[in-house]
């Protein structure tokens, strides 16, 4: 598999560190706030988090949690990371976010993150089953034409501990697409 297709398989759109430290300035405000990536990819947001905890006078190993399921970014960040910024190796899950629920994954103050775009075309089997089963257990339905991001960011808002704040980039179908009305009405 190519660079491009793995890329298009898992979603990865890889967010600038201008924008991962501007949404994690805005999204993180206490030393105690716990923070969450739900995909981490190449680990652009979890350093900002580090670097915003630390100047706060948190303590990153113990407040920051990261998602990826993809292997091999896993592998790079899981490695780099606790060495960078002393997160803890154990936080950071090579699953499938789905997979965590508020009894699997911690719930956290803050999540943060660029989620994996894969348009609805592409986005199916058990990974979408499981999306859709989420989704639905936040009173939330999406229709068959969904795209990877928008269950990201309803299944998000539910590993926030309440009063926690949920800065993601998303792609501006949230906008116009019609699937995106029910996460719009879920959010506000």
């Amino acid at each position: 598999m190519t660079v491009s297709e793995k890329a298009k398989a898992f979603g990865a759109f890889y967010t600038s560190a201008q924008i991962a430290d501007f949404l994690v300035w805005w999204a993180i405000r206490k030393a105690q706030d716990t923070v969450m990536d739900p995909s981490f990819g190449g680990g652009v947001f979890l350093r900002s988090a580090c670097h915003r905890l630390a100047r706060l006078g948190g303590v990153p190993a113990a407040q920051i949690f990261g998602v990826e399921i993809d292997p091999q970014a896993h592998a790079k960040v899981a490695e780099e990371i606790p060495l960078e910024c002393g997160v803890n190796q154990r936080n950071l899950w090579l699953t499938n976010f789905f997979e965590l629920d508020q009894h699997t994954g911690p719930l956290v103050d803050v999540v943060v993150g660029n989620p994996p775009f894969i348009r609805y075309q592409r986005f199916s089997g058990e990974v979408r089953r499981l999306a859709l089963r989420r989704v639905a257990e936040e009173g939330v339905r999406l229709t068959e034409l969904t795209s990877s991001w928008a269950p990201f960011v309803v299944h998000s808002v539910a590993m926030l501990r309440q009063g926690g704040r949920l800065a993601l980039v998303v792609p501006m179908e949230i906008g116009h697409a019609a699937y995106a009305r029910p996460v719009l009405d879920y959010l506000s």
